[in-house]
This record gives structure tokens, sequence and C-alpha cells, in this order.
């Protein structure tokens, strides 16, 4: 099952930035919009410090418990917030899940032979950009002839940055 989330080990310099100063856990690096970690309320920034019955002290010890329940499954989650102890439980994906929930604002270009997707908060926070649109299945087309790559996010096009798929697609046909 998937968690809808992206987490970290702690090490000195986290540790120190975040003036954590427990031995276990993990750090939530991101959160996925309507994923399951945020249905359960966990945020950016939260440590994870329990999963299941199993303490956390480590990446590979959280993707292990993870791994080891199905889609569907509820995991019970003990977190830090802001030093304080908190738990909730969350409701594992399935990939076919995760993947409508990430590409439910895909739009198919057939005049750009691609795929547009607007950028996620996710990814916004990730990149620590404002917006901008990924770019996937190229298949030819004016954005394969500009050397764009699928997975590329397009942050500026002739000085503007576009967080609409179908504007964006319009400010490229009307250059070219």
């Amino acid at each position: 099952g998937y968690p809808g989330m992206d987490v970290k080990d702690i090490d000195a310099e986290l540790a120190e930035k975040l003036d954590y100063k427990g031995n276990n856990g993990v750090y939530i690096n991101s959160v996925m919009d309507e994923g399951p970690a945020k249905i359960g309320g966990l945020q950016k920034g939260d440590i994870i410090i329990k999963a299941g019955s199993k303490t956390i002290d480590s990446k590979s010890v959280f993707d292990e418990q993870v791994s080891l329940r199905r889609p569907g499954d509820e995991i019970s989650i003990i977190y830090l917030r802001n030093g304080i102890q908190a738990n909730t439980s969350i409701k594992l994906f399935s990939k076919e899940t995760t993947n409508k929930i990430l590409y439910k604002n895909t739009y198919h270009s057939n005049s750009l032979s691609s795929d547009l997707t607007p950028v996620t908060a996710e990814e916004k926070d990730r990149y620590k950009i404002e917006g901008g649109i990924k770019v996937d299945n190229i298949n030819g087309g004016p954005l394969r002839q500009m050397g764009l790559q699928n997975g590329s996010i397009i942050l500026k096009f002739n000085g503007k940055t576009y967080n609409t798929p179908s504007e964006f697609e319009d400010a490229v046909l009307k250059s070219s």
C-alpha cells in the first residue's frame, strides 16, 4: 500500500535544525494532496516515531512497516508535531488510487502530443517553486523539438508562469 507521503531519516543536521532531541523517528518531507497521510491529519514537518507496533528509527524501518500491509489496510501512526505527541491511523491506498489522485488534473494535448499537469502542492514545496506545468508522455510535437523530456517541469514559457495546462498549450501554439 501507499501512505501518500515522503519521509526521510533524521540526521544530525536535520535534528539540530528541528531542535529535536529524540533518537528515533522519520521526518515527513512532503504529503500528497488528498492522500492517506493528509486524510489522517499528518503534515510536512511531523516526525513519525511509531508505525503499527514498531518503533521507527529509520526510513527503511518505516518503509518495511508500510510494505507489510496491503492497500485498504489501516496503520496506526504515533507522531510528534512541534514536540507534542499525537496519534492517528491512515488507510493505505493502492498504486492505482494514488495515480488517479496524482493525475486527475492531467490534460492530454493532441496539438502538443503530450500530457500536461499543473504541478502539485507537494512538487511546489519540494522544488520551492510557485507554479508550473509538468510534461509527460511526449510523443513528438513542439515540446520534443524544444528538447523537453518526460517529467520536465516548465516554470516559465516566454517569461510567463502557467498553472493551467490549456493556457500553456495556447501560449505554445501561438508562439509557433
